[in-house]
């Protein structure tokens, strides 16, 4: 059974080759024709063309590669998201390749060929075609959409109004690389220079394309946060999805993924949604989710690790919390169910072989942070300490708005995913399975609070882990504990059903104050920005105040502001600047 899978899918991956050679042939036809005939910017010519070869993919994938039997209702807009998540990563590696290190644009569209198509084959295999001898799955009624949908509508709203429209703190450490890429001495090496203890290479790139592409304007770093939420949220919904399948609970699905969406979406992350520096977090959390959602599928393949792989490396260089999904897939790839011992033997070795590698290069880019935060307290204080610290970090996504009583609310928490993790154990390895999706979600969450404390702890103290940035990564725990309930309650009847309902009520009711704290952050931007607006027209004075706001004090804020006049970037564009008064 297994080698006629096999040979399925290579059947298949060669089908999508054939149309995928027709659609590059269209996109290098018309690519050429605009550049040389049109005399368009490479970046831009290669976005259009991009669109022409749209409708030779999906006819050929729809008829050809997959013989669907979705219908086009439901097929078309799927691969829109597939086409259009394509066609960025299309034109990010050609402005970075281009516009940023200058090399010729037949370099760029040769890195096209090799990077995309698989992305697009697994975005298109997983959600938009379904094969023709099964019947289309159950997430993909629209019907379930409808909620997530409007959370994300909500979410993208708030942060399209209230966004940072100037760098504010760490984002100007992105100004400097970004009059190297116009000075066109910016080597592929400075994106790998460490930030602290992360490395923010996938944030980098995406910043510098679209610094490039439009003066350093910061909308379309917000819009590349939303779109990868929404990314990840695609490989979540695969999660949740085939939990509800195999736990019987398929009538709940709609309400799971209503729940998944209220958490991944939450506004209790606004800083980091409404920050375009956080483009480098949502690309971890996208690649966090997809390796977790390719690895925890059923039956193993050396092509799916690779992919899981692939995704992992760009979670690893956004943010240093990923380095945590090498135990993770470890155990993902050991556990995988109606899988023969050779494929998880060349899947081990490979997951371990990616990560040895990145970790040979952490070393060699290293900046001796680690060394800064050694710990010399007592090992009862630091163990002390560092549970304080995980505590607040899980917490802090329910209870951040009354920080007093995170720990408690972890402490519970974990406690009742305990319990649930031991109802799951009574019903056999199948039901383990079933859950390890959800279970490594939250192994992820708890994993990233503890390697976050052991870095933080000592020099911030517990209080640091409520920073903004660590909900997006702490709501995985609470999105696991969510959905494993409420699949599990599905089983349950009487007194139990109303607890489990009560419960998720209490959740949900707590959840919605913690998200009022996007106010705040609403108004602070706010503030930022009209007082970028009012730095812009008043330069090169700068007040006292507007940098104790914008920038930290060992920034040279000075010197960033010089570099950005300059180039005429950001709040020296001339759109901003023409509204100043005159002089």
């Amino acid at each position: 059974m297994q080698q006629a899978d096999m040979r399925a899918s290579a059947a298949r991956i060669l089908r999508f080759g054939i149309v995928g050679v027709a659609a590059t042939l269209t996109h290098a036809l018309l690519l050429w024709a605009m550049v040389s005939f049109g005399g368009l910017r490479p970046s831009l010519a290669t976005l259009i063309a991009f669109i022409g070869a749209f409708c030779v993919s999906y006819l050929g994938h729809y008829h050809f590669t997959f013989r669907s039997a979705e219908p086009h209702a439901a097929a078309l807009p799927a691969f829109a998201f597939t086409a259009i998540t394509g066609a960025l990563l299309n034109l990010i590696i050609f402005v970075l390749m281009t516009d940023v290190f200058r090399t010729n644009y037949w370099f760029a569209f040769a890195a096209t060929v090799v990077l995309v198509p698989p992305v697009v084959y697994i975005l298109s295999k997983g959600l938009a075609f379904a094969p023709e001898k099964r019947p289309p799955a159950d997430g993909a009624n629209w019907k379930n959409w409808i909620v997530p949908a409007l959370l994300f509508a909500a979410t993208a709203v708030y942060t399209l109004l209230f966004h940072f429209q100037i760098p504010y703190y760490d984002h100007w450490d992105i100004v400097p690389l970004y009059e190297a890429a116009q000075a066109g001495t910016l080597r592929p090496a400075d994106l790998f220079a460490q930030h602290g203890s992360h490395w923010h290479a996938t944030g980098y790139v995406i910043m510098l394309a679209t610094a490039e592409m439009t003066g350093m304007a910061l909308w379309p770093d917000v819009v590349i946060n939303l779109l990868l939420a929404a990314f990840g949220f695609c490989a979540l919904a695969n999660i949740v999805g085939r939990v509800a399948r195999d736990f019987g609970a398929a009538r709940y699905l709609p309400l799971a993924l209503a729940l998944a969406a209220f958490i991944h979406f939450s506004p209790d992350q606004a800083a980091n949604f409404l920050w375009g520096w956080q483009v480098a977090l949502f690309a971890s959390m996208a690649g966090v989710l997809w390796a977790i959602d390719l690895l925890s599928r059923p039956g193993l393949s050396l092509l799916r690790t690779i992919a899981a792989a692939l995704a992992a490396v760009i979670a690893v260089y956004g943010f240093a919390t990923a380095w945590v999904l090498l135990p993770i897939g470890l155990v993902l790839i050991l556990a995988a169910p109606e899988t023969r011992l050779p494929a998880k033997l060349a899947s081990l070795a490979l997951w371990a072989g990616v990560f040895a590698a990145l970790f040979w290069h952490f070393l060699l880019t290293r900046t001796g942070y680690g060394e800064a935060m050694a710990n010399t307290a007592p090992l009862t204080e630091t163990a002390l300490g560092i549970t304080h610290y995980v505590a607040n970090f899980l917490g802090s996504a329910v209870a951040r708005i009354s920080r007093p009583g995170a720990p408690y609310v972890a402490a519970a928490a974990t406690l009742l995913f305990l319990i649930l993790t031991g109802i799951v154990l009574s019903r056999g390895w199948k039901a383990l399975s079933a859950a390890r999706g959800l279970l490594a979600l939250a192994a992820f969450a708890v994993g990233a609070g503890i390697l976050t404390a052991l870095g933080r702890w000592a020099e911030f103290g517990p209080d640091q882990a409520f920073a903004n940035r660590y909900i997006t990564l702490s709501n995985n725990a609470w999105l696991s504990l969510v959905v494993l309930g409420l699949c599990l309650s599905a089983r349950w009847t009487g007194a139990l059903k109303l607890t489990a309902l009560a419960g998720l009520c209490l959740f949900v009711g707590a959840k919605t104050l913690n998200d009022a704290s996007a106010l705040n952050t609403a108004r602070l931007a706010t503030d930022v920005n009209a007082r970028g607006a009012a730095l812009a027209c008043s330069y090169p004075e700068i007040p006292e105040e507007t940098r104790a706001l914008i920038a930290a004090p060992s920034q040279d804020l000075e010197a960033q502001l010089a570099i950005l006049q300059a180039h005429e970037a950001n709040l020296f564009r001339p759109a901003r600047t023409r509204h100043c008064p005159a002089t």
